[in-house]
């Protein structure tokens, strides 16, 4: 079995940790079993609603073993998430606005050329387009 690490990077509320949620939920746990988060389980962070530290989980998907990295969105947290990514094979970047970043960075149309998964994690539903 190979393993792949995977930094899961995204602003404050886009939905890292509903992310990973969703797929623990999905890989070893159902509905009937808990609805409740996973991930963010420390009293400060469940009092905030964010991220404070990094946290990771493993699900096995067909030969590889993914090892999922939580990492904080929010400023005040940014040298946990800049400690964890030095440790990563790859990053998913979760962003609400791809489009206007890319606008942003001047992107030629090539760049633009990309595979778009939408999904709403909290509900866990994702399209792959």
């Amino acid at each position: 079995m190979k393993n792949i690490n995977i930094g899961i990077v995204a602003h404050v509320d886009v939905g890292k940790s509903t992310f990973v949620d969703a797929l623990l939920h999905e890989h070893y746990f159902n509905s009937a079993q808990t609805n409740d988060q996973i991930i963010d389980k420390f009293d400060l962070e469940q009092e905030r609603g964010i991220t404070i530290y990094s946290k990771n989980c493993s699900i096995n998907y067909k030969n590889t073993k993914i090892n999922n990295i939580d990492t904080p969105g929010h400023a005040d947290f940014s040298s946990e998430a800049e400690r964890v990514v030095k440790t990563v094979d790859t990053v998913l970047l979760l962003l609400d606005l791809i489009y206007n970043l890319f606008i942003d960075l001047d992107a030629n149309d090539t760049q633009f050329n990309f595979p778009i998964l939408y999904g709403t994690a909290r509900d866990r539903v994702f399209i792959k387009i």
